[in-house]
């Protein structure tokens, strides 16, 4: 870390502590729990329902202003192969639940075939593959 100033000193650092609220519902795992202690800790359920209708408004204003770019890379993606532009791709979310998460494809659906075959038609990707699991030039790619 170099600095221009002759006189710099780091500032010391000090042992983090939870704040309050994640002290309170650190060890809760429903979300009907941690709301209740939300609502104990800011005083009343109406500010925790005016923060979740901001989320709420923040989030589909911003869906909306985005939506025709993502139209944009959709049609973009489908042109390349005329197949399914977004799947679904499961994750895990709070309370350890799974949820279905939408993304734009950035592979050929058919990734373990085209793989095998080029693996097998180089050695040198062959040789790159077994080195570091990756390829320099991966033809399971989309173009966009």
């Amino acid at each position: 870390f170099v600095t221009m100033e002759r006189n710099f000193r780091q500032p010391k650092l000090r042992p983090s502590r939870p704040s309050r609220v994640w002290r309170k519902i650190g060890a809760l795992r429903s979300p009907a729990q941690t709301r209740a202690a939300i609502t104990s800790i800011s005083g009343s359920s109406r500010n925790w329902a005016a923060k979740r209708g901001l989320d709420i408004g923040v989030a589909a204003t911003a869906l909306f202003l985005l939506m025709p770019l993502m139209l944009v890379i959709a049609a973009l993606v489908w042109a390349g192969d005329r197949k399914a532009p977004i799947f679904r791709h499961t994750r895990l979310g709070g309370d350890g639940r799974s949820f279905g998460c939408l993304k734009f494809r950035s592979m050929v659906t058919n990734g373990g075939a085209v793989l095998a075959a080029h693996l097998a038609a180089s050695p040198r990707a062959r040789a790159e593959w077994a080195a570091t699991h990756k390829l320099s030039d991966d033809p399971r790619i989309t173009a966009i």
